[in-house]
């Protein structure tokens, strides 16, 4: 049937195409486009640039086909989805136009998340992270505006897989199956970071909710429990002075929360200050905690064997 890689296979003929695309040297937003939609289905790919083709398979394609960064239209019930036509007016909030793998992650995005395990009632704040991190990039570079920093961008790296001028093998549509499994694999990593992500930010913005006090305990350690109680609108979490929760070996931590994200060496309520840097019987002695292991030099951190003891300690740093 032609080139396959990945779910991704390349054809000639129309009547056997569900996306037709640019053909030539590949853009990122059709790349990371044709990544999306194979994430929920076998794709099989069209490259062309003979216009008058485009045009008859408006009229005349086969039943679903699916356009990416061709055919001079924006419009979702035909499933048509470019962005160089005159008066496309799709935009981010920033006013940056969309590109194709903008609009395709519009389209796609409840579908491809509700597959990874993302709870519907998360799904928009997932997709919205995911375009944040990545797709707002990509339509950037499409659109003409260049990288801000002197690292290489996805779309750059994308990019490297089009054939260089001297190459003698210039197969461009095995260059556009290799960059597609490269987004495919880019793509998929972000969801599985950012799925994770907005779950424990729900679930710490559950805790918070039902906290009472002026420290959150948490039974299970959640990556970036500091970042979501500092992004919180919940007035209960401005209060919070410290976190209890397990480490990694067993403990409990008792941490002082950072005064805000912008100053990473302010805490809203250090420890108290003859507890830096004591440990076991002389810090026991002191607090009166029996479980006590140690306290940081710096009053950010106490750690106890016990989550009674951590609750004690808390309890003792918020009074004194």
């Amino acid at each position: 049937m032609g080139k396959i890689h990945n779910r991704v296979t390349i054809v000639t003929e129309l009547e056997n195409a569900n996306v037709i695309t640019n053909s030539g040297p590949h853009y990122a937003g059709d790349v990371f486009a044709t990544a999306m939609l194979s994430m929920l289905k076998r794709v099989r790919v069209l490259r062309t640039k003979d216009q008058s083709l485009v045009q008859y398979a408006k009229k005349n394609g086969p039943r679903g086909l699916i356009m990416f960064g061709i055919g001079g239209e924006f419009r979702i019930d035909k499933r048509r989805f470019d962005c160089h036509q005159e008066g496309f007016e799709e935009h981010y909030s920033d006013f940056m136009k969309l590109s194709t793998a903008g609009l395709a992650w519009r389209h796609y995005s409840m579908e491809i998340l509700s597959n990874f395990d993302c709870p519907l009632q998360l799904i928009v704040e997932a997709t919205m992270e995911v375009s944040h991190d990545l797709i707002h990039g990509v339509d950037a570079s499409d659109q003409g505006y260049s990288a801000s920093g002197i690292e290489m961008s996805v779309s750059e790296a994308i990019n490297l897989f089009n054939p260089n001028w001297n190459d003698q093998n210039q197969d461009s549509d095995v260059a556009f199956l290799q960059a597609v499994s490269f987004a495919q694999k880019i793509l998929e990593k972000e969801i599985k970071h950012v799925v994770p992500v907005v779950k424990a930010k729900s679930e710490i913005e559950n805790m918070i909710a039902h906290n009472e006090g002026e420290f959150l305990y948490l039974p299970m350690y959640i990556d970036g429990w500091e970042e979501y109680i500092l992004r919180s609108f919940n007035p209960k979490a401005k209060k919070l002075l410290y976190c209890v929760f397990p480490n990694l070996e067993g403990e409990w931590n008792v941490q002082a929360i950072l005064g805000s994200r912008d100053n990473s060496g302010c805490k809203r309520k250090k420890l108290p200050t003859a507890w830096c840097g004591l440990s076991n019987v002389c810090l026991a002695s002191l607090t009166g905690v029996q479980d006590v292991i140690s306290c940081e030099a710096d009053g950010t951190l106490v750690r106890s064997r016990s989550l009674a003891g951590a609750l004690a300690l808390a309890q003792i740093a918020i009074s004194s």
